[in-house]
Parts: C-alpha cells; sequence; structure tokens
C-alpha cells in the first residue's frame, strides 16, 4: 500500500492515543486507553560454532497502548527498541472496525493473516525466538487492510486482507500487492480452561508479485538467479497447523512452504525453489500452570543450503500474568550448521516483565 493512505491511518492513531491518554476503561461510548509494555533480558551463552557471542543482552523491549472506543472501533500503537540500531521503531498501528462480529475491517500495519505461531503476542510464544520456518517463511508485520470476522459463536475465524508486500516500508514499486487469508476452527472458542479439551486447526496462504523484497532467510539462491536478500518474482505461501490441549498438556504443530519463482531482469525464467520446514512441541503445565516444561522439534529445509534440525528443551516459571523466567537448551540434530537463532549447545536463560 502506497501513497499518503498509510501515514495519514499512522496520524490518526496517534491522535486519538494523545486524546484519551488520560481516559480509564468507563462507559462504553468512553476512550478507552490501556497500555502494553514487554522486557525481555538475559543470558545467552553460545557454543564455538555459533556466529554470535555469549553475552547479557535486551531481546526486547517494546512499549505501546491499545484499546478502543465502544464496541465498534479498537486500535493498537505499539514500539519496539532495536538493540542493532539503537533506536525505537514502529510495529503496529492498526485501527479495526467490526460493526458485527461476522465482519470487521483493519487497516494499518499489523501482522498479515498467515501461521499460528506468527500471529501470537511476542510474550505468549514459548521460547526466545519463534521457530525458523515461521521467522523464514511468514509475511509478518505489512502495511495494507483486511477483513475478518467470526463464525458459530467464535469458534470459526477467518481473515483475508491485501499489503504492500515489502515488510514495514511505505514503498510499492511494482504496485502489487501481497493477498493473503488465513481461516481457523476451535472446538472451545476464545476462551478455555485447562480442564477443557481443546482442538484447533488451521490454514492459511499468500500470494505476492515481487520487486526487491527481503527474503534471504529462506536461504540462497544460484547467483545466475540473484540475491534472495534483494528478491524479484512470484512468491506462493501455504501452511497448516495445529493446537490441542488437556488439563495442562498441550501440543503445537505447524508446517509451512515458500515456492519461489525467480525472474531475473534479462535471461529466461528460472523453475520454482522452495523452502519449507515447521515444529512439533509438546509440553505440560503443572502446579495450576505456574511451571511447564516443553520439548520442540525445528525442523527447516532453506534453499540452496543443507537442512537445519534442532531440538530445543525448555522450562517456564510464570510468576501470575506479568512475570517469567524461562531456560532453554538447544541440541542441534543431523551436524545442523547454525541458524540465525539456534546453534548446538546454545543456552538461553532470560527473565520475561510485560504489562
Amino acid at each position: 500500500m502506497r501513497g499518503t493512505r498509510p501515514a495519514r491511518l499512522l496520524g490518526l492513531v496517534a491522535l486519538l492515543t494523545a486524546a484519551g491518554a488520560g481516559e480509564l476503561r468507563g462507559q462504553a461510548d468512553e476512550l478507552v486507553v490501556e497500555p502494553l509494555g514487554l522486557l525481555r533480558a538475559g543470558l545467552r551463552v553460545e557454543p564455538d560454532s555459533s556466529p554470535r557471542n555469549t553475552s547479557f543482552e535486551i531481546f526486547d523491549a517494546r512499549l505501546g497502548v491499545q484499546g478502543g472506543f465502544g464496541t465498534l472501533l479498537e486500535y493498537m500503537l505499539h514500539a519496539g527498541f532495536n538493540t542493532v540500531d539503537d533506536e525505537f521503531r514502529l510495529l503496529d498501528a492498526v485501527v479495526s472496525i467490526t460493526p458485527i462480529p461476522e465482519f470487521g475491517v483493519n487497516v494499518g500495519q499489523f501482522k498479515a493473516p498467515f501461521s499460528m505461531e506468527e500471529l501470537l503476542f511476542r510474550p505468549d510464544i514459548q521460547y526466545e525466538s519463534r521457530a525458523q520456518a515461521v521467522n523464514a517463511i511468514a509475511p509478518a508485520r505489512q502495511i495494507g487492510a483486511s477483513v475478518s470476522g467470526a463464525f458459530f459463536e467464535e469458534r470459526l475465524d477467518y481473515e483475508v486482507g491485501l499489503f504492500n508486500g515489502n515488510g514495514e516500508s511505505l514503498e510499492n514499486d511494482n504496485n502489487s500487492f501481497l493477498y493473503g487469508g488465513r481461516v481457523q476452527f476451535n472446538t472451545i472458542g476464545p476462551l478455555n480452561f485447562r480442564d477443557e479439551f481443546v482442538l484447533q486447526v488451521g490454514g492459511n496462504v499468500a500470494f505476492s508479485r515481487d520487486s526487491d523484497v527481503d527474503l534471504a532467510l529462506m536461504g540462497r539462491l544460484d547467483p545466475a538467479e540473484g540475491d534472495l536478500a534483494e528478491y524479484s518474482g512470484d512468491r506462493l505461501l501455504w501452511g497448516l497447523d495445529l493446537h490441542t490441549s488437556y488439563q495442562g498438556f498441550f501440543l503445537d504443530a505447524e508446517f509451512l512452504r515458500a515456492e519461489l519463482e525467480p525472474e531475473p531482469e534479462e535471461g529466461p525464467v528460472f523453475s520454482t525453489s522452495t523452502a519449507q520446514g515447521g515444529y512439533l512441541q509438546v509440553g505440560y503445565q503443572f502446579l495450576s500452570g505456574f511451571v511447564e516444561g516443553l520439548i520442540r522439534y525445528d525442523a527447516f529445509e532453506p534453499i540452496g543450503e543443507e537442512d537445519r534440525d534442532f531440538l530445543l528443551v525448555g522450562a517456564n516459571l510464570y510468576a501470575g500474568y506479568n512475570y517469567r523466567v524461562e531456560a532453554q537448551y538447544v541440541i542441534g540434530l543431523h551436524d545442523s550448521a547454525p541458524s540465525p537463532e539456534l546453534a548446538d549447545g546454545q543456552f538461553i536463560l532470560f527473565l520475561q516483565l510485560r504489562i
């Protein structure tokens, strides 16, 4: 999405936030402003094979507000601190209007409806980072618009939209969009308790005709086909996912696949290249959910590189909603080379604070 419309939208969200900064939750016709905050910091111990160094670091630092006006309008304004550039960057700036539960409109910068784990709020993911395939394939935050809704007492959710396809950039040089959608069915609905059996299945698909888009996390093309950090061509993404839980036990599984058809400026169109992967995660919460143990198999097949398979063992200690301590250890399988996030023998211990 290009032009001044996204900028005007971001300005609208900022004005709404400033106007309601002093308001508290009250009557249905009052502007509601609720703070958002996240701090994740701790120790990262890296093996000799890793390109990263052992260090104490801040993994995430985020601030924002969310709320709404009555039952019709909701908004979120959310920024995060980038430790590489030493500056804050805008993450979410979205306005949602939902006249009826079955149909609503979302406009701004927000996550495209793709991937169960990608759509989880950062403090709700159960390891320090998302799975390899999710980080590499999911479109993540985009500027655009979508329609969404829920049926059957909010058990069936859908969302479809069009986005600029260039991530958080306002530019859209080739006048083409990323089209995507997701549908999800949950046997319980949005609210469930530990003693209930929950089964959820979901699927998503997206397509884009790209020009100079950074897809470097997907791997490396042959030199004649170009660089995935500046990819041009067709991009087809799809995936399936599953979640189930009962009395503290849970299982999550997701598979994602990307099919790229590069289109160099000169020469023939090359055959489709694929990147795919996913994860299978099981865990158990005990002591009324305050302690959680989990294990994850995380596999990814990048383009033009060796497959990367890891086993992650983790434990979480929750002190209510606001505090969490996590430890995780990574085991590389099949002599897997380090990924941008994982390496054989890596150990992470961090504290999470959220509001």
